[in-house]
C-alpha cells in the first residue's frame, strides 16, 4: 500500500472516530483531533525534510542562495500559520485562527518588503 493511501486511511479513520467521539464525549473530541493531527504531521515530517533539503540543494546549484532562503522562510511561515489556524478552527476557535493567519501574513510581508523596496529602487534608478 502506498504512503499516500496510508495517510488518507489514517485521516479518514481519525475523522470517523472524531464523528463518533463528538457525539459521546465532545470535550475529548478536540484532544483527539489535535493528537490525530500530530500523528499525521509526524508521518509527513520525513518527506517535508527531504523536500526542503532538495530545494536547498537546487537553490545552491542555481546560485539563488539568499532569494531561495527568503522564499523558503515565507513558505514556511505560511504553512505553519495555516496549520495553526486550522487547528484553532478544529477546536472551535475560528477567531483565533483568523488572527494567526493575519499575523502570518504580516510576518511574510515584513520579510518581503525589503526585497520589494530594493527592486523598486533599482527600477527607479533605471528610469533616471
Amino acid at each position: 500500500m502506498s504512503e499516500a493511501a496510508r495517510l488518507a486511511g489514517l485521516g479518514v479513520g481519525a475523522m470517523l472516530l472524531l464523528v463518533t467521539l463528538r457525539q459521546a464525549k465532545p470535550e475529548m473530541a478536540a484532544v483527539f483531533s489535535l493528537a490525530a493531527g500530530a500523528v499525521i504531521l509526524l508521518v509527513c515530517a520525513e518527506k517535508m525534510g527531504a523536500v526542503a533539503g532538495t530545494l536547498r540543494a537546487l537553490a545552491g546549484q542555481a546560485g539563488l542562495g539568499e532569494g531561495a532562503a527568503l522564499l523558503g522562510r515565507v513558505a514556511g511561515i505560511g504553512a505553519l500559520c495555516q496549520l495553526g489556524a486550522q487547528l484553532c478552527r478544529d477546536a472551535g476557535e475560528s477567531g483565533m485562527g483568523e488572527k494567526i493567519e493575519l499575523g502570518g501574513k504580516m510576518m511574510m510581508l515584513s520579510l518581503a518588503l525589503p526585497v520589494a523596496a530594493s527592486l523598486l529602487e533599482a527600477v527607479c534608478g533605471l528610469l533616471r
